[in-house]
Order: C-alpha cells, then sequence, then structure tokens
C-alpha cells in the first residue's frame, strides 16, 4: 500500500469514486478538453484533431482494443523471451489497497512502460486461469505523471471497469498529458497479438529461460528422469576426459624425464624446456578441470536421485496414485491372461486337428491377434419385435 501510495499522489485517499478533477482547482476541465486556449496559431490543426480526438475516447472503444492484460495472461508470459516486448505499452487493473473510508478495494488503471529485473524473486498467486509460478521481474507502471516499479502479484485478473476508466482519463488531463488515440491502441493490440502468436523461440533462448526457472526454484524438476540421464552422460564423458587428460600427461612425462615438472605446475619455466612444460601445464590445467567437472557431475547426480526418491515416496503416499497404479497392473494380467487363453483355445483346436489330419502343432505367440466377438448387451430390431411378439403369445396363453 505505501507503493501504491506513492504512485498515485494523494488523489487516491477517500471515496473510490473520487475523481481528482472535479475539485476547485485552477485546472477547467472544459479548457483541458478543448486545449484551444493554450496552443499558438501556428500549431497543426490536424495534431489539434487527433488531441481533441483521444480527449473523446470512450470506455467501450478502451476495451475493444484489447491492450488490458490480467495477472493471469502475465503469470502465462513472464518467463518467455518476448515477454517485455510484448506486455510494454499494454495496461493493467493495479490495486492500491481498500478505500481509507469505504473499505472497499481500489485500483488504478495503469500504463506498463518498462519492464525490469529486481535482485530477489517473488511469488505470483495462482488464479482461475493460472497456478502459481515466482519471478524476479517487476513492471514499471506509469499512471499520470507518476511511475514506479511494482510486483506482478499486484496486478488484478478482473476486468477494468468504466470507472477505473474515468480515473485514469481524468488523470491524464488534469496534468495535460495526451490521451491516446483509438488508432494508438489498436497498433498496440495488434503488436502484442502479433508477438505473442508468431514468436518462435531458438534452441538458445528455451535453454536460457529454463535455466532462468531453475534457478528461480532449485528444487522444482519439469523432467527428473531426463535430468538424471543427463548427469549420467556428463559423468560419462568427464571421466573419459580425465582419462584423456591423465594419459597426455603421462607421455609427456614419458618423453621428457629430464624436464622441471614440478616447476610446470607452479608456471615457472626454464628457457630451454619451456615449450614442453607448457605443454604439461596445459594437461595439468585440464586434468584439474576435468576432475572439477566430474565432482560436480556426481554431486548433481547424487541431488537428483535423492531428489527423484523423495518424489516417489511422496507419490507412494497419494491414495490416487496408488489406486490407479493397481488399476494398470489388473489391465495388464487381464491381457496376459486373455492372452494366455486365446493360444491354449488355438491349441487345443491345432491338437483335434492334428488328431484328425495331421496338423502341424502351434507355437505360443503373445503378439498374436487374438478373436473379439461383440456382445450384444440389449436387444434391437427383429430380435426386439420378435420378443416382444413371444412375450405377447404368452400372455395370450395366460
Amino acid at each position: 500500500e505505501e507503493e501504491a501510495d506513492e504512485l498515485i499522489d494523494e488523489d487516491i485517499e477517500g471515496d473510490p469514486d473520487h475523481n481528482p478533477a472535479d475539485e476547485d482547482s485552477d485546472v477547467d476541465m472544459e479548457d483541458v478538453k478543448a486545449g484551444a486556449d493554450d496552443v499558438d496559431d501556428d500549431d497543426d490543426p490536424v495534431t489539434a484533431a487527433a488531441e481533441a480526438a483521444a480527449a473523446d475516447i470512450t470506455f467501450d472503444e478502451f476495451v475493444t482494443a484489447k491492450v488490458v492484460l490480467r495477472r493471469s495472461k502475465l503469470a502465462k508470459w513472464v518467463h518467455e523471451p518476448f515477454f517485455s516486448d510484448a506486455v510494454t505499452g499494454c495496461y493493467v487493473r493495479f490495486g492500491i489497497g481498500p478505500d481509507k473510508i469505504t473499505k472497499k478495494p481500489c485500483y488504478r488503471l495503469c500504463k506498463i512502460v518498462e519492464v525490469e529485473k529486481s535482485a530477489t524473486a517473488y511469488l505470483v498467486p495462482h488464479s482461475l486461469h493460472s497456478k502459481q509460478i515466482k519471478t524476479n521481474l517487476r513492471l514499471v507502471l506509469e499512471f499520470g505523471n507518476n511511475r514506479r516499479s511494482f510486483k506482478i502479484a499486484g496486478v488484478s485478473d478482473d476486468n477494468i471497469e468504466a470507472q477505473d476508466f474515468r480515473v485514469w482519463k481524468n488523470r491524464l488531463l488534469q496534468y495535460r498529458i495526451p490521451l491516446p488515440t483509438v488508432r494508438e491502441l489498436q497498433k498496440v493490440g495488434r503488436r502484442l497479438n502479433k508477438t505473442v502468436t508468431e514468436f518462435v523461440a531458438s534452441n538458445d533462448q528455451i535453454e536460457q529461460q529454463l535455466a532462468l526457472q531453475r534457478s528461480l526454484r532449485p528444487d522444482a524438476r519439469t523432467n527428473i528422469a531426463l535430468d538424471i540421464e543427463r548427469a549420467k552422460e556428463d559423468i560419462i564423458a568427464f571421466t573419459d576426459s580425465v582419462s584423456h587428460m591423465s594419459k597426455e600427461v603421462e607421455r609427456l612425462k614419458s618423453e621428457n624425464p629430464d624436464a622441471d615438472f614440478g616447476a610446470a605446475e607452479v608456471g615457472d619455466f626454464d628457457p630451454e624446456d619451456e615449450p614442453v612444460l607448457r605443454a604439461v601445464k596445459a594437461a595439468l590445467d585440464g586434468l584439474k578441470g576435468a576432475r572439477k567437472e566430474l565432482e560436480k557431475a556426481n554431486a548433481t547426480l547424487k541431488k537428483l536421485n535423492l531428489v527423484n526418491e523423495a518424489r516417489s515416496a511422496e507419490l507412494a503416499k497419494d491414495k490416487n496414485i496408488s489406486g490407479w497404479a493397481a488399476i494398470n497392473d489388473r489391465a495388464r494380467k487381464s491381457n496376459k491372461d486373455a492372452d494366455y487363453n486365446t493360444y491354449k483355445e488355438r491349441a487345443e483346436a491345432e491338437e483335434k486337428k492334428k488328431k484328425a489330419g495331421g496338423a502341424k502343432k502351434q507355437e505360443y505367440n503373445p503378439f498374436a491377434r487374438r478373436p473379439n466377438k461383440p456382445k450384444v448387451l440389449w436387444a434391437v430390431g427383429d430380435e426386439l419385435k420378435k420378443k416382444s411378439e413371444d412375450d405377447e403369445k404368452e400372455e395370450a396363453k395366460d
């Protein structure tokens, strides 16, 4: 609430319907809307006409432009590479806390002028259309002549109301700030739609976004099995690198037994042995780096295994998941029994044919197609008509 107070100054205190432009002040609303008395005669008439048209922008025109973003949309796009380009220039309905008199929630229609990173991450609460996410991005919002950065969590997830639009419009008129025209708002809406729908992320951008999400939530894993396999591949690669660098060091030492290899480790080279010692030092540095990466990969794999075990234990406690596991096991057993019974019936039929005419014995094939005959669970058509006739005959006998 303190941050919001600085954004909107003193004009929000009191009734949420309070309109600062309605108060007695030096600013006459009619003069502001007309704007003709304060401009020179040499001003461009086209510009004056555009300002007059902007002042007449209506709530319906503003809503139709589709430039107001809800919190759920921001939460959905916040980790996308296009987020900053897409939302800049759009508007949000920002909550500034309860009114001091009526105690009702107050909101202000603010323009997003910039997206900036903060040193600390925070949670954006979940809503009907989005789940809870964590981010370190903040929105720089502008309301009238005030500008400040805020968390996305303060953005409303509801549509704007006519009162929000009226307060925003009057605020701009009060400080003689040009209002956006309908054409400008439509342009922002088209740019937003094009950026979101036509953006194609590269592999590097995807990797950067995944790395960012892991840094914000280290314990959250989208695909832990894939991470474990990658860690195992890294261990194999770094193990081969350690082995290769060790062999390289041994080869250099065996080929140059008289060289001072202790000096190579500290970087003190003799002019005569400098080329050999530099090669040895490079191999030692590579070996040291490979061992360090191998230790890091082993630690990562150990951590992932612990996370996987904890997740498996948690899933085992879930009654719904354990119930589905039992259903799946029962279905697999039923399919296996059906395959075996089909083979058994065919084997018996082949055995009868063999006794009768010498047919070859059939071997068990689990992939063989088994016959399936549909079961009629209700009578239709002629069968139903026949059944009704039989029932009438029995009633006639009675």
